[in-house]
């Protein structure tokens, strides 16, 4: 692949060895992945690893200081300031992700099933992810027993669907969800943050559900992991606290003895 970009920009492949390289990567803070990324990666001048939420904060706050919250298949919230980058939630679906698709899709398909049992309230909403389980627990069990984060999170999208219809059930489970993200704002806030921008898959249609007490933070990102390209710092965040990110290799990003810069 890089070969191939390379060649797109009109580059020989020995450049390739004057480059300075910076990569945002999903599950670059998990142990180990570092390792073997830089194990299979070509021979960049430099080389640096940083998480997909850490680039999505350079892009949307142009390189400087600011915090996230990431609204997707899971969430997140992180703050770079001064230097330091704080994090909070992040964890995974089983474990932590409040507001994420993937909880709050799990959470709906618990409430039907408790409806179908008699054991909460029924509503149109409950029926309709019932229905689309044939009205079969074994079928919805069977789901789970295979289900990754993205499969719960395709049954999130109904429940801001029913309860703008004015479902009771919907509703009350999205008000619940809306305090999830609410205290991971809150808790930005407490750190320091003061410009917070939600990104993601669900940013746009949680910021509705929002209470006043935090909306007032919120800022529209001024752009996307993509552009981080152009903002990456001559020294990379500090290591997140709380977290167990892999040091950077051979120093920054951005060597001023080279003067390419792979993305």
């Amino acid at each position: 692949m890089t070969a191939e970009v390379f060649a797109r920009a009109g580059l020989a492949p020995e450049v390739v060895r004057e480059t300075a390289a910076g990569f945002g990567l999903a599950g670059a803070v998990k142990s180990g992945n570092a390792e073997a990324f830089r194990a299979v990666a070509p021979p960049f001048a430099t080389l640096a690893l940083i998480g997909d939420s850490e680039i999505a904060c350079l892009g949307a706050h142009g390189g400087g200081d600011g915090a996230i919250l990431v609204l997707g298949t899971g969430s997140q919230g992180l703050m770079i300031a001064g230097g330091r980058t704080m994090t909070v939630g992040g964890w995974g679906f089983a474990l932590s992700d409040g507001g994420s698709g993937a909880v709050l899709g799990r959470a709906a398909l618990r409430r039907a099933l408790a409806a179908a049992e008699g054991l909460a309230p029924a509503s149109a909403f409950t029926a309709a992810l019932m229905t689309a389980f044939d009205d079969r627990p074994d079928r919805m069990l069977e789901f789970a027993r295979h289900a990754a984060p993205r499969d719960w999170a395709a049954h999130a999208p109904a429940v801001f669907t029913h309860a703008a219809a004015g479902d009771p059930v919907a509703a009350a489970l999205l008000a619940e969800a809306a305090g999830d993200v609410a205290a991971l704002l809150d808790r930005l806030a407490a750190l320091g943050a003061t410009r917070i921008a939600l990104v993601g898959g669900l940013a746009g249609v949680w910021r509705p559900h929002l209470p006043g007490r935090v909306t007032g933070l919120l800022v529209a990102p001024q752009g996307d992991a993509l552009d981080a390209r152009s903002v990456w710092p001559a020294a990379p965040p500090a290591l997140p606290e709380g977290r167990n990110r892999p040091e950077f290799s051979r120093g920054s990003c951005v060597s001023p003895r080279h003067p390419h810069r792979g993305r």
